[in-house]
């Protein structure tokens, strides 16, 4: 099996197309979208539509997108910079009661065999928290400290997970488990990288729509699965930022919005 795993899409429908069309090429079985379609950018409702025509396989709830939402409606005051603040009002006039419907029923993780999709990190069922509780630390957690990445590997540990693919961060990467220590084994820019199903990978796949790790180009992971090991390639694709730089200056969106995706920070 093949499949195309993208995340934080941020209503980039430019950065979104270019991504699409990469995947074309690539005769992947499907996708997964692990959350944050939308905020920051300047084109949600397009964004929201692209993604319901390409028909995934699975799309998640991010932070962003679950701020939208009555069960969590507080998110983004509580936790949002003055930037995702005001781009998340600006976003939330622009969203329509069905955007709004489908948000609430996104899952914050889903298992595939021994592969989890999450947002933040993999949240294991066992480990006492309620269900929000669980949500909100798989969507809100990130990947760049080494106590989080433990967290995430030992809660796929306890699910029997070999892979686990998240984003939230925008910056790739992959990690693994080096008996109870999260060793990073490869800063995942345009390289393949063989997961063997007998150890433990975190896999974070960067973002669609404003990656962060100082390359401007929309980044996906794109994963090949076998019986004993999975290859994995993270994939950089150029995009008119440009275009959408323009869109968010004219809608009136922060303007470090547009600045940061040409420096790609």
């Amino acid at each position: 099996m093949k499949l195309a795993i993208i995340s934080d899409l941020h209503s980039n429908l430019e950065a979104l197309e270019a991504v699409l069309r990469d995947i074309d090429t690539k005769k992947a079985d499907g996708i997964v979208c692990l959350g944050d379609l939308v905020n920051y950018g300047p084109n949600p409702i397009e964004v929201l539509d692209t993604l319901e025509q390409c028909k995934p396989k699975h799309v998640l709830t991010g932070n962003h997108d679950a701020s939208f939402t009555n069960e969590f409606r507080h998110l983004a005051q509580d936790s949002f910079n003055s930037v995702a603040n005001a781009s998340a009002e600006w976003t939330k006039e622009k969203l329509r009661k069905r955007d709004i419907q489908m948000m609430e029923r996104l899952h914050y993780q889903v298992r595939l065999d021994r592969t989890v999709f999450a947002h933040g990190i993999p949240v294991h069922n066992g480990d006492g928290a309620s269900a929000r509780e669980r949500k909100l630390i798989g969507i809100t957690t990130y990947t760049n400290d080494i106590a989080d990445i433990n967290q995430g590997l030992r809660s796929m540990a306890s699910m029997n997970a070999a892979y686990g693919f998240v984003g939230h961060l925008h910056i790739p990467g992959i990690f693994v488990d080096d008996e109870g220590f999260p060793i990073v084994i490869n800063k995942a820019r345009h390289e393949r990288y063989v997961c063997k199903a007998d150890e433990v990978h975190l896999i974070n796949v960067g973002s669609v729509g404003q990656p962060r790790d100082g390359d401007n180009k929309a980044c996906y992971a794109f994963a090949e699965f076998y019986s004993d090991h999975c290859i994995v390639t993270i994939c950089r694709v150029e995009y008119d930022f440009t275009q959408t730089q323009r869109k968010i200056i004219e809608a009136g969106l922060p303007e470090l919005l547009a600045t940061r995706l040409e420096v790609g920070r």
